[in-house]
């Protein structure tokens, strides 16, 4: 047998991981291209449509604003959108259990199509790296989450990796709390604040998350 060749189970793995990366690409290219999107920003149409649902309007929103997201759809515009739909404090329930769920389609979908050829593909070098992430998966995922807020990737990082899944969740969830509290309370103005923040401020903050790790790894010892 050639060195070039493959067997059966090496070429399913090529498989899964390809159909992985193609679903990501073409969920997102589909809804843009197709106007879903704009969809979203017309608010009073997605207010007439969802006030037909009655009182299951928030768990569809949910279910909708999870899909989504763990299909690598920017949640953005489905954050505005709950603004306009609920109340406050619904539109922050909503919200933190759809980017919640959002994390755990992300997660799955990395997990398990493309871990294992990750997995056999990954450098020595970034073994320790996996493995550190893995026994730190919370705040891992808490710094994740905090820094890159809405963004889908840490949900497939850490579903590419060996951490356990509710640590994740669970990171993740109490993550996005402050982002989405600031834009559901504050609006366009924590919008602007945002972009206002200094680069040296998210360094403090990426160290204070790192500086948490090595103490939490130094009490281990």
């Amino acid at each position: 047998m050639s060195e070039s060749s493959e067997s059966p189970p090496a070429r399913a793995s090529w498989l899964r991981t390809a159909v992985w990366l193609g679903f990501l690409l073409l969920v997102p290219a589909t809804l843009w291209f197709s106007g879903a999107l704009d969809y979203l920003r017309d608010t009073e149409r997605v207010r007439a449509d969802v006030s037909t649902l009655g009182p299951l309007a928030p768990f569809a929103w949910v279910l909708l604003h999870a899909t989504l997201e763990g299909f690598g759809v920017p949640a953005t515009f489905i954050v505005i959108a709950a603004m306009v739909l609920f109340s406050k404090p619904v539109a922050l329930l909503v919200c933190v259990l759809g980017s919640a769920g959002g994390m755990a389609v992300g997660f799955y979908l990395a997990r398990s199509i493309a871990r294992e050829w990750v997995a056999a593909r990954l450098p020595p070098r970034f073994r320790a790296w996996e493995a550190h992430v893995s026994e730190n998966a919370f705040l891992v995922s808490l710094g994740m989450r905090s820094v890159l807020f809405l963004a889908p990737g840490p949900a497939y990082v850490m579903g590419l990796s060996r951490a356990r899944f509710l640590p994740c969740l669970l990171g993740a969830a109490l993550g996005c709390v402050p982002g989405l509290w600031l834009m559901v309370y504050w609006g366009g103005e924590a919008a602007t604040l945002m972009t206002r923040i200094p680069i040296w401020a998210w360094l403090v903050l990426g160290a204070f998350v790192v500086g948490g790790l090595v103490w939490r790894r130094v009490r281990r010892k």
